[in-house]
């Protein structure tokens, strides 16, 4: 029978009747260990750490010349078992199978055992004891990803529901049995998801979504996260990675203008093509800073041809000089122009502001008798 330091067995076929590859006689039969049940065949399962040296079946052989162990007809693994097993015999009839090699390292290669007692009788005639023994996988290797640490870029337009990374972008490794409960992985995200920026898809395969949108502007631009996989196995074996996510800023503001409004003097006697201020807007986009290009778009309309502005710099100049005199009594001595700044790379995207311009008189009129 198969003792108890095995672990479990699979199962034992019993029958009353030998099965002989020679011929019937008063010759050799094999028993149940101290019974009188005829042993015909044998299948059961042993983990792959078992210790040199255990026990793993014991029947009784009646009348023995010779027991030995032989490899099965077909047998794939080249005679295995007669290099891993011994057959020892006690008391002229107790036969022993022993481990005598370790079985580790043979999965998932050798996943079986295929082999055979003989039992020789005086007379020649021999019944054979066939077994089949089980390689049972042991959960002694944790899964392992195969870098520590890894990184992604997302930008603000990565679609909610959308994957980050992937199981290829992010591999695990199990030296396990594969298709076993020792190689079934389950993915969590342990730490550095308290916004709720991060979900996984499907435990079992590690895909990373965006759950909540992104927004460089606004949100955080630099996020970590600690990912465990574990296995299913008994006991249950883990690991760990770092994943840093960056956000990438991406097209989705205007520009601003420093001020919304503007105010500033000169006098009638301004000289032409003189700086008159320097307007300045920026990239809503801080990530960016695309070129932008600015230009007057409206204002008094019988003095707009006296200002002009560089497209690139933003300097507001003047062209030719004003005669305060000559402005409307409504703009009491002002002149408001707007200024538009817009992206280089996207016209759409523009900001706009309110130059006030206050014209000083002088006395440059005599006196009217």
């Amino acid at each position: 029978m198969i003792t108890a330091s095995i672990g479990f067995i699979l199962s034992v076929l019993l029958g009353m009747s030998a099965f002989a590859s020679g011929v019937f006689g008063q010759d050799c039969f094999f028993y149940h260990h101290n019974t009188s049940d005829i042993y015909t065949t044998a299948f059961f399962g042993l983990p792959e750490d078992i210790a040199i040296g255990t026990t793993i079946a014991t029947v009784d052989a009646r009348i023995a010349f010779r027991v030995e162990l032989l490899p099965d007809e077909g047998d794939l693994q080249g005679g295995a078992a007669q290099d891993l097993l011994e057959v020892l015999i006690r008391d002229n009839s107790t036969v022993q199978i022993i481990v005598q090699k370790s079985l580790r390292n043979l999965l998932p290669a050798t996943r079986s055992l295929t082999f055979h007692l003989r039992c020789t009788g005086p007379s020649g005639a021999f019944t054979s004891l066939p077994f089949l023994v089980t390689i049972l996988d042991v959960n002694d290797h944790a899964p392992s990803f195969t870098r520590r640490f890894h990184e992604v870029t997302v930008g603000e337009f990565h679609a909610v529901g959308l994957s980050i990374i992937t199981p290829s972008m992010m591999k695990v490794v199990d030296g396990d049995l594969p298709n076993t409960p020792n190689t079934e992985l389950n993915y969590q995200i342990v730490e550095g998801n308290e916004l709720g920026y991060f979900a996984i898809k499907n435990a079992a395969e590690g895909h990373i979504i965006l759950q909540k949108k992104l927004d460089y502007e606004t949100g955080p631009r630099y996020l970590k996260l600690n990912i465990t996989v574990s296995d299913r196995g008994d006991p249950v074996l883990s690991n760990w990675t770092s994943l840093v996510v960056i956000v990438a800023d991406e097209d989705d503001q205007d520009p601003v203008f420093m001020q919304e409004i503007y105010s500033v003097a000169i006098t009638e006697e301004w000289d032409s093509f003189k700086e008159i201020l320097r307007l300045q807007a920026r990239d809503g986009d801080s990530g960016l800073n695309e070129t932008l290009k600015y230009e007057i778009t409206d204002g008094l309309h019988n003095f707009l041809h006296h200002f002009v502005i560089d497209h690139v710099s933003g300097a507001l100049s003047l062209l030719e000089p004003i005669d305060r005199e000559r402005l409307p009594s409504s703009v009491m001595g002002y002149i408001s122009l707007t200024v538009q700044a817009s992206q280089a790379n996207a016209p759409r995207r523009t900001a706009r502001c309110t130059v006030r311009i206050s014209v000083i008189d002088i006395n440059d009129n005599g006196k009217v008798l």
